[in-house]
Order: structure tokens, then sequence, then C-alpha cells
């Protein structure tokens, strides 16, 4: 029972939950009872292993040392293992003691994996084992497609959110800047084993990279039926896509482009043949241009888009940009789009700086102030808004 005069367990989660630095919660954990378990919901909700963290000489045998001290910790304490929603392996090839420690410990609440590199293919055995936890439903994976292959027939049929990224290099680390530049390449035909999962997993959201068109195997390892949201974030253009949106876009409401709208096959890409009930586009990476507008004319007339997320820009008084934004208030503001309902602009979209504190108030009140006045129609009809991170300055 809580002590008198002080708030109830609840708060203390919210309170401590404010808490960021790995330091402050353990020194909170040891202030007092009511302190220990919220701090520790914090300290092991996410837990992380990284060889990239000791480069430019990963030493494994650091991070197989860390996995089995997390490993003997829960087996000592066990309460602490259901405070762990999100693992995040980032392991080199090598590390094969560390994937199988932790396919060997018995998680009851992860429900969020993330393989940012491809393991040794002796390891493969144990990411199947973690893909398989019945509390999955979000996976991340940024590996090689033959570990794709391997790994994914067995994921639990509890996934609803999916992330895959295809690298050809097993040693490419997924967040570096070079595994964005690769050229497209055609991978070798890949066998699909026969044991699929069943039922299989049934998608609600996903987002996919790969250097050629989707591969045919996809549709047979997940179920699509039910797809909300799909997120592009290749290099190449939207025919990479096609076949795929062809069999599964129907149900699509929300596209998600992480990657530049460059290039002539997306001026003539048609959306709304493959996305008919597409309610909502957002590419923060991209400002408006000519080749979006192209884009959006395309779509068909009385389109059921209802909000545009994209990119702000601090210096839109250029000519061409303009120009180029008459137009696209043209398009939008006409009978094509009758159920639209905002245009966002969203500078940090993808918040890689969320503190939108560090822009200024006269910094946030030019931006607003240039938004507007570049899209005055947009602006008089309530339908423009401009967002730093995940807060809306105007």
């Amino acid at each position: 029972m809580p002590s008198p005069g002080l708030p109830l367990p609840e708060l203390w989660d919210v309170i401590v939950g404010f808490v960021s630095d790995r330091a402050d919660l353990k020194s909170a954990a040891l202030v007092c009872r009511v302190f220990t378990s919220p701090a520790q919901r914090s300290l092991f909700e996410n837990i992380y292993f990284d060889s990239v963290m000791v480069e430019p000489t990963p030493d494994i045998a650091v991070i197989e040392a860390k996995a089995a001290r997390l490993a003997e910790t829960l087996r000592t304490s066990p309460h602490l293992l259901p405070y762990i929603h999100i693992l995040l392996i980032c392991v080199f090839p090598g590390g094969k003691a560390c994937y199988e420690t932790l396919a060997g410990i018995p998680w009851s609440q992860l429900n969020h994996l993330r393989i940012f590199c491809t393991p040794s293919p002796e390891a493969w055995v144990d990411l199947q084992t973690l893909v398989a936890l019945p509390s999955l439903r979000f996976l991340e994976m940024y590996s090689t497609e033959e570990c794709f292959v391997d790994v994914l027939p067995h994921c639990s049929s509890s996934i609803e959110k999916i992330t895959l990224k295809a690298s050809r290099n097993p040693n490419q680390h997924a967040l570096s800047p070079s595994s964005a530049s690769q050229d497209p390449i055609q991978s070798p035909l890949l066998v699909l084993p026969v044991s699929l999962p069943y039922p299989r997993p049934k998608i609600r959201e996903l987002r996919i990279g790969f250097p050629h068109p989707i591969p045919e195997y996809m549709g047979n390892m997940f179920d699509f039926s039910a797809l909300e949201t799909i997120g592009w974030g290749g290099c190449a253009g939207p025919h990479i896509l096609v076949e795929f949106l062809r069999k599964y876009g129907a149900t699509v409401q929300h596209i998600e482009l992480t990657a530049g709208i460059d290039g002539d096959q997306w001026a003539a890409f048609d959306l709304s043949s493959y996305l008919p009930s597409v309610k909502l586009i957002s590419s923060p990476y991209n400002s408006i241009s000519s080749r979006l507008n192209t884009m959006l004319s395309r779509m068909s007339s009385q389109h059921r888009l209802q909000r545009l997320v994209l990119g702000a820009n601090r210096d839109v008084s250029r000519h061409e940009d303009v120009k180029t934004a008459s137009d696209f208030e043209e398009i939008l503001l006409s009978d094509r789009f009758p159920q639209l309902e905002g245009v966002e602009f969203v500078m940090d979209g993808y918040g890689w700086t969320r503190e939108y504190t560090r822009y200024t108030y006269p910094t946030q009140r030019s931006l607003v102030q240039a938004h507007r006045d570049l899209f005055p129609r947009l602006f008089e009809k309530d339908l423009l808004s401009v967002w730093i991170g995940q807060v809306k300055v105007g």
C-alpha cells in the first residue's frame, strides 16, 4: 500500500518515465521501494547489444560477456523479464555465443525485435528461435536475403509490423552512411524453404528496402490481406514496388516514402492505380517539387486522400519554389481531392533531433510565416500546418 501523502504507483511510473539518463535511473532505483520498480522498468525496457559501440576493433568477447551477464541477472531476478519490451542486436559475424545466449532467455513480454547486422549462418537457428516468440509484435531486420529466407519462415503469427532492408554485405552496419547509397543489383534466385509459418503473420505495417523488385517469397511468408501501411526506404524508383502494390495495395491507407522523390519514374508513377484507398501520403524528407506535383496530378479524380505530410524548408523564397507552390496548391484544391483535411510540413520529421526547443521562437515563427506566405490559399482554408518533430508550431 502506498505511503500516506505519496502519489499512486502509476503516477511514479509516469514521473520516472521522464528520466532518460541511465545513471540517474540507477540512483533512483536505490532511493526507496516506491522508486525501484518504475526505475527498473525504464532501465530494462530497451536492451541492446551493439558491437559497433566498440569500433574500430569490435571485441565480440565483450558483447558475449554482456549477454551472459544479462542472462544471469534475469535468472536470479526473474521479475525483471516482463519489463523488457525491445531487444536490439547488432553483432558482426562471429558472435554466435551472444545469439545463443539471447535465444535461451525465456522472454515473456518482448514485443519488438531489431536485428541490425547479419549474423554468421551458424547463428541463424538462434534468430529463428527469437522471431518465433509468441509475444513478438514488431520485427526489424537489416540483413541479407539469404538470412531472410532462412529465418522469416519461423516468424510468430503474432507479428503485425515488419521492417526489412536487404543488404549485399553481411558485414554492413544497417545505419552506416554507405548502406544507404548502394547501387541497385540483381540478387540470385532464392529458394523458399518448405516450412512456412501457419497461420502466417497478418501484417498491418510493412517497411521495406530492396535493391530489386520485392521478392515473390514475401507473399508466401506473410498475409498482406489487411495491410494498412507501407513504407519504402529504398534508393531506387517506384518500379521496385509496382508488382507488390499490384497484388497487395488495395487495402493500404498510408504510404510512407523515406527516400527521395526524384527521377522521372516518380513523376510517371500513377499512385492511385496501385493504392486506390490511400488516405495519407507522408514523405518528410521531401519538400514540394515539380515531380511531386506531376505525381499528384496523375491521381484519379475524387480521390480519398485526406492528409499529405512533407518536409519543411527554411529557404522557400526562390522563384522556382513560388511557381511550384502555386501549382501544388492548384492541384490540391481542385476537385481531385475533395476529402483533403490538411497538408503538414515537418522539420526533423523522423525525429533525428526531437527537441523542438532547439529552434528558437523567432526561428519557429519565421518558418511558419514562410510557409503561410508560400501557400496562402491552403492557409486561408485552414489546411496548412507546420511541425517541428512531433510538435505543432503553426
